[in-house]
C-alpha cells in the first residue's frame, strides 16, 4: 500500500478556518471535499467516489478537527503494520474543548475538568493551552442493543476517560471511535454502507460501528494519533450556500 491508494473525505458544513488550514497542509494523500451537503448525502456521495476509483483505504475526518500533519500518515502505517485491522481511527476530545479565545460566545459543557498529568503539545497548540478535555471519542463497551438499534440508556453510551491516551500500548481494540480521522480498508466500505442512525439521537458513526459489529468486523483506535476537536454547531452553512464537491490530488510523493 502506498499513499496514491488512500482518499482522504471531508464532509464539511462548514467554513472553518483552522481545521481547514490544517487540512490543506496535509499534501501527501488525495482528499475529496464535500461542501455545505446533509451529512447523510455527503457520506453517499464520498463512499461512491470512492468505490468508483482504485483506492484501497477512504480516511474519514469531520471539518472541525485540527489534523497534525503526519496524522493520515501514521493511520497508513499503522495499517500497514498489522494487516488485521479493518477500521482504525485517531482520537479526538469531545464536544468542549474550546479554546476561549478562539471563540468567546461558546461556552463549556463539561464539569468537573480533568487535570491532566501530562501535556500534549498539538492540544497546546491548537487551543493555546486553554482547553477543557475529560473524554475522548472512544467506547469499549457495547452501547446498543444490536436487536433493537436502540442506544439502552445515556448512562450506559459512556466515551472513555482521556487519561488512556498516556497508555503505553497505542493500539487498542474498541466498540465504538467516531469518525475522527477513521481509516476504512476498501472491503468494508463495500460491505457496509454509511445510514443514518434510527435508535435515537446519535449519528452515523453509531450506525456505523453497530453494522460493522453485526458483520464481525471489529474496530481499533491508535491513541497517539490525537485530533484537537472545535465544536461549532452554530456556523452549519447547509441550505445557506451551494452544495459541491472538489477534489484536490496530492501534490507530495511520500513512501509509507
Amino acid at each position: 500500500m502506498d499513499f496514491s491508494e488512500v482518499l482522504l473525505a471531508i464532509p464539511s458544513p462548514r467554513d472553518l478556518e483552522r481545521p481547514i488550514r490544517s487540512l490543506d497542509e496535509i499534501d501527501y494523500v488525495d482528499k475529496l471535499w464535500v461542501k455545505y451537503m446533509r451529512l447523510r448525502a455527503a457520506n453517499d456521495a464520498i463512499r461512491k467516489y470512492f468505490l468508483e476509483h482504485n483506492y484501497e483505504v477512504l480516511v474519514l475526518v469531520s471539518d472541525d478537527l485540527i489534523l497534525p500533519y503526519y496524522s493520515v500518515a501514521q493511520l497508513i502505517h499503522d495499517l500497514q503494520r498489522h494487516p488485521e485491522v479493518q477500521v482504525l481511527s485517531g482520537v479526538c476530545n469531545l464536544g468542549s474543548a474550546v479554546n476561549v479565545d478562539f471563540r468567546k460566545k461558546v461556552k463549556t459543557v463539561i464539569a468537573n475538568i480533568l487535570q491532566w498529568r501530562k501535556r500534549l503539545p498539538i492540544l497546546d497548540e491548537a487551543f493555546d493551552g486553554n482547553y477543557h478535555l475529560r473524554h475522548i471519542n472512544i467506547a469499549f463497551e457495547p452501547v446498543v442493543s444490536s436487536e433493537s438499534d436502540r442506544i439502552w440508556s445515556l448512562s450506559q453510551y459512556r466515551f472513555q476517560n482521556s487519561q488512556v491516551i498516556f497508555d503505553e500500548k497505542r493500539i487498542h481494540k474498541v466498540w465504538f471511535q467516531g469518525f475522527a480521522l477513521a481509516a476504512i480498508r476498501r472491503e468494508v466500505v463495500e460491505a457496509v454502507p454509511f445510514r443514518r442512525y434510527e435508535g435515537g439521537r446519535a449519528g452515523p458513526d453509531l450506525a456505523f460501528a453497530l453494522d460493522c459489529h453485526r458483520a464481525g468486523i471489529e474496530m481499533y483506535a491508535d491513541y497517539n494519533i490525537v485530533t484537537p476537536h472545535h465544536q461549532h454547531y452554530d456556523r452549519i452553512l447547509v441550505g445557506k450556500r451551494s452544495e459541491y464537491t472538489k477534489f484536490d490530488p496530492r501534490s507530495r510523493q511520500m513512501e509509507v
